[in-house]
């Protein structure tokens, strides 16, 4: 079985927040394997989505 892998990016000011997300999205989708990384800003976000390609943006 191929597993399906998505670099992810979850943007929220909150960390409890961001945490929750990480775990929903594990719970809800166990085939998918996430490479998660986290900003706590929208200028954070900005500054990787500057270098880095994800196939994922979650934010608020």
């Amino acid at each position: 079985m191929t597993t399906n892998t998505l670099t992810t990016l979850i943007v929220d000011d909150e960390a409890e927040l961001r945490k929750s997300v990480v775990s929903i999205l594990q719970t809800a989708l166990p085939d998918v394997e996430f490479l998660i990384e986290e900003a706590g800003t929208g200028k954070e976000a900005l500054d990787k989505v500057k270098i880095k390609t994800y196939d994922l943006v979650l934010m608020d």
